[in-house]
């Protein structure tokens, strides 16, 4: 199978653990991880009936479960309901709020429903009935509605299961921001004062994907051995879902592509099982989709993404759909990944994602750099760079900067055909235009078209810059 992007095949990225070409680094996808022990190619059909304990010949029929006996959405088995009974009944805003959330198919009338529940005096004091709100609008990406959601809550006299809920939305919104940091800060400290039993998986889930997101694999995997997920999930326990995803990106993040990937597919089927057809809540389809591209499983990758982007563009959100385009390019890695890639960046940067921006940044710049386009593809690092700083994400910002230097290690000879090569020698030298035509026996016309190559290739203006340039990369 052609390597992904091109360039760098994933066997020689796996043999050494880090980037192999000079000028070439891998996508986000193979980053090298301390530890990481080779991935196996795996057929589709026997990661699917490994997984589920199904046929799996055919990844539609078994990587995309859909509810199939018209059941209504179980908030309660997916996010959990905390405090006392609830004393409001199914047509209460939060239950609508949530039920629209799972279907997936009108986001506007689940904000719609999930603020008026926030805004409802009898509504709007019950934690359960808070919590679903908070949780409706956080998958329907208005943090700013849940921000001052939990302003509102403060006036209420929640008690200590309100504070709870403020505190762990507060921690979810600040991730979402990318603010890892600031999450993890939040979440350990709730956790570490107790949250109601309701709450827990939730809290230990986002606290996990915090710490994952900033490099710290062995934290978050203590942090699921005290928990008593590292292993099988109690069934029926409300919160599976989560669990499954927060441990499937972790796996994935230390290098357990495989065990991630399973875990990711089985989160779907209990968001199946919860009646929850909406595919872009909790994003399981792309991230198994990245973990197959790792495991060269490229139709099932294929699969999951293009069947999660059909969800994101009934459901509308912003970061969702910016993600699904995201994973979409990576895993056809066609002639349209860099279109692709772009527009989700532009909807990432709108929907302030800015944790998944970085990622789709640092991707777009590998696209670049495969198609020799390197000046677009410093650019998409340098701001890739800039953004995981201002988040405070020293692991990205390590990882966008060894790639910064990893194109600039590449030489021109690497990146410039032959003939360009010697054009590019003979113009340094002072050769006009005309004497680099007769001494290669070239039309003027060629050499212009060779040097408006070289410059788009080497990142430089004209002429004047193309001595520093060879030098520097000699």
């Amino acid at each position: 199978m052609t390597p992904p992007h091109g360039r760098a095949s994933r066997d020689d990225v796996q043999r050494s653990g880090a980037d192999v070409l000079p000028g070439v680094f891998a996508p986000s996808y193979l980053l090298p991880v301390p530890g990481r022990r080779p991935v196996r190619r795996t057929p589709v059909g026997d990661l699917v009936a490994e997984t589920l304990g199904i046929d799996g010949q055919r990844p539609g029929s078994a990587v995309l479960p859909v509810v199939r006996d018209g059941r209504d959405p179980v908030p309660d088995a997916v996010f959990g309901t905390p405090g006392p009974p609830r004393a409001h009944g199914p047509g209460c805003a939060a239950a609508l709020a949530v039920d629209a959330l799972g279907r997936g198919v009108d986001r506007a009338a689940a904000v719609r429903y999930a603020r008026a529940a926030l805004a409802d005096p009898d509504c709007g004091a019950d934690p359960g009935c808070a919590w679903h709100a908070m949780v409706t609008l956080i998958e329907a990406d208005d943090l700013p509605a849940a921000d001052a959601g939990c302003e509102r809550l403060a006036t209420l006299p929640l008690g200590e299961v309100g504070e709870q809920v403020r505190a762990l939305v507060r921690g979810r919104i600040s991730f979402l921001s990318g603010d890892a940091a600031g999450a993890r800060e939040v979440l350990e400290t709730r956790l570490a004062d107790g949250v109601d039993p309701a709450l827990e998986p939730a809290a230990t889930a986002w606290l996990t994907e915090a710490l994952a997101e900033l490099g710290d694999v062995r934290a978050a995997g203590e942090l699921l051995v005290r928990r008593g997920y590292e292993d099988a999930l109690p069934g029926g326990e409300a919160g599976r879902a989560l669990l499954l995803a927060a441990r499937g990106r972790l796996r994935m993040a230390e290098g357990g592509v495989l065990r991630g990937v399973k875990d990711h597919l089985l989160c779907g089927r209990e968001l199946a099982n919860a009646g929850f057809t909406n595919g872009a809540v909790l994003a399981w389809r792309s991230r198994a989709a990245l973990g197959a591209l790792a495991l060269r499983s490229q139709d099932l990758a294929v699969e999951l993404a293009r069947a999660e982007l059909e969800s994101a563009r009934t459901w509308e959100a912003p970061r969702a759909l910016g993600w699904a385009l995201y994973v979409v390019a990576l895993a056809e890695h066609g002639d349209r990944g860099v279109a692709l890639v772009t527009e989700s960046v532009d909807l990432l940067d709108f929907a302030r994602a800015r944790s998944e921006l970085v990622r789709a940044l640092y991707d777009l710049a590998q696209l670049l750099n495969s198609r020799g386009d390197l000046s677009r593809a410093r650019r998409a690092l340098k701001r890739a760079t800039a953004v995981a700083e201002e988040c405070g994400n020293a692991y990205w910002a390590g990882h966008c900067a060894n790639a910064l230097r990893t194109l600039a290690d590449g030489t021109p000879e690497e990146v410039l055909t032959n003939q360009e090569a010697r054009v590019a020698e003979l113009a340094r030298a002072g050769y006009r235009n005309d004497e680099i035509a007769g001494k290669m026996g070239l039309t003027r016309r060629t050499v212009e078209f060779h040097l408006s190559s070289i410059y788009r290739k080497l990142g430089i203006a004209g002429r004047r810059d193309l001595h520093t340039a060879m030098t520097s990369r000699s």
